[in-house]
Parts: C-alpha cells; sequence; structure tokens
C-alpha cells in the first residue's frame, strides 16, 4: 500500500502487513532485490518520500492515536513530529520539502 520511488528510481518505499501481521513499511531494492524493514512493532502506514531531502514521513499508532513520524533514510533515525490527541492519517511533502502536509 501507498508506494513511492527514491529519486535515483532504485528503492520502492510501501506499507505491507505481510511479515508480522500489522502494517510496516519497508524499502525494496529493485537492483539488488533486498527487502529492509524501515519500521517494527506498532501500527505504521502511508509512507511519504521527500527526493530534496531523502526522508520519509509515515504515521504510527503510538498510545492509540496515530502520529506522524520522520525516517531519515541516510542516518537511519527516526524521529516523532507530533505529539497531540488528534489522529493524522496521511501526509504529502511541500515542493520545496521544507514543510508536510497533514
Amino acid at each position: 500500500i501507498s508506494p513511492c520511488l527514491s529519486k535515483d528510481g532504485t528503492t520502492v518505499y510501501f506499507c505491507s502487513d505481510f511479515l508480522t501481521g500489522h502494517p510496516q513499511i519497508y524499502g525494496f531494492n529493485l537492483q539488488e532485490e533486498t527487502l529492509e524493514p524501515i519500521t517494527s512493532g506498532g501500527y505504521c502506514a502511508c509512507p511519504s518520500y521527500c527526493p530534496r531531502t531523502n526522508k520519509l514521513a509515515y504515521t504510527k499508532k503510538i498510545q492509540g492515536i496515530m502520529q506522524l513520524c520522520l525516517y531519515d533514510i541516510t542516518n537511519k533515525k527516526h524521529v516523532q513530529l507530533t505529539h497531540d490527541a488528534s489522529n493524522k492519517d496521511e501526509c504529502s511533502w511541500s515542493p520545496c520539502g521544507n514543510y508536510l502536509l497533514v
């Protein structure tokens, strides 16, 4: 679900529950045919890739609320961006890569 392609066209990022039974975010390298889990645990969905920053925004259920999170593909670090009581469903990047629309 929600496939998006990396800037160089080598990796497809997507959401699937095929390994854990719960939605997770994965990256599939088309050249090497390798699968990399991006998230583990919880309920993670709706990846959105930004080619300008090489970052992946996604939603994750945290304490029963879907929050917006960010994954830096270069340094492989996750950050939770929102902490409020409103569920987030999907997001989109601005063309400059500085903003996320939720």
